[in-house]
């Protein structure tokens, strides 16, 4: 980053050169680094059309991403304004192992323009800005690389698959749940920007000398079972109500439940709003 900005002043009679122009081009560049940078968050822009959205095709050796955009740590646009394709062969990634497909920022010059005459003259007419999409075993950073999509392959994995739960995607198929979501950091954050809504509705809870009252949040295989919750809870009538939440093993699988507890001798109507954070 310039340790000083300086923008270029035209005035009549001033005789520009190619540095005064590289200058001002430099200047705008770095001032909409700064800013995305320190004012955002990396990610993908979820508002754009697309947001970079991974599928795998029907025979599964490959895998089509969507139009969109994204941006780095260190401020820079990721723009794909068409879907792009990448083959994978699972096995050349020796599994059992996890995959991350991740896109990039590049740039080149191009639109070279020769001066036979002159050659002190030749040059690259523009810089090319575009992205590179790739299939790695090393995990991004998301500031370099931003990542779009995992697998967890199994052993004898030879094609990846579209989750048939988006939510809970199984061993070879795409998981977008760890995609990061850029976005403002300077706002007011809600809980809608940090999760999504797994569960929301009104239970009556009885006082918890009678039973035990809990909602089930969802069943997931304990070989992937990280999962972040935050919940909003509370009564519509008096009541001294406390909630948690509780993982429980079962045969290989872990139960997420929001539990409650009434101490209230009678019972009590709670409204509640279960987040998944991303």
């Amino acid at each position: 980053m310039n340790e000083e900005f300086k923008r270029i002043n035209f005035f009549k009679g001033f005789f520009t050169q190619a540095k005064d122009w590289q200058a001002a081009e430099t200047y705008h560049v770095e001032k909409r680094k700064i800013h995305n940078r320190y004012l955002h968050t990396p990610g993908i822009v979820f508002g754009a059309p697309g947001h970079l959205m991974v599928s795998a095709s029907q025979d599964g050796t490959s895998l089509k991403v969507g139009p969109g955009f994204a941006i780095d740590g260190e401020g820079r646009d990721l723009w794909m304004s068409e879907a792009d394709n990448i083959s994978v062969n699972p096995q050349e990634f020796n599994p059992p192992a996890t995959i991350y497909v991740v896109i990039s920022y590049q740039e080149e010059k191009i639109d070279r323009r020769p001066d036979s005459a002159n050659p002190d003259y030749t040059g690259h007419a523009f810089i090319k800005e575009f992205t590179k999409l790739e299939i790695t075993s090393e995990k991004p950073d998301n500031d370099d690389a931003i990542e779009l999509a995992r697998v967890n392959l199994t052993k004898e994995a030879t094609r990846l698959k579209n989750p048939q739960d988006p939510d809970n995607p199984g061993p070879n198929e795409i998981d977008r749940g760890f995609v990061k979501r850029a976005g403002a950091i300077t706002s007011r954050v809600m809980l809608e920007d940090l999760g999504k809504v797994v569960d929301q509705g009104e239970i009556q809870v009885v006082p918890s000398t009678e039973k035990d009252t809990h909602i089930l949040i969802e069943k997931i295989s304990g070989a992937d079972a990280h999962r972040f919750y935050i919940v909003s809870a509370y009564p519509v009538e008096e009541a001294r109500i406390q909630w948690r939440i509780e993982s429980v093993f079962k045969g290989g699988n872990v139960e997420y439940r929001l539990c409650f507890e009434n101490f209230s001798k009678s019972a009590a109507d709670v409204r509640y709003r279960i987040f998944r954070l991303y």
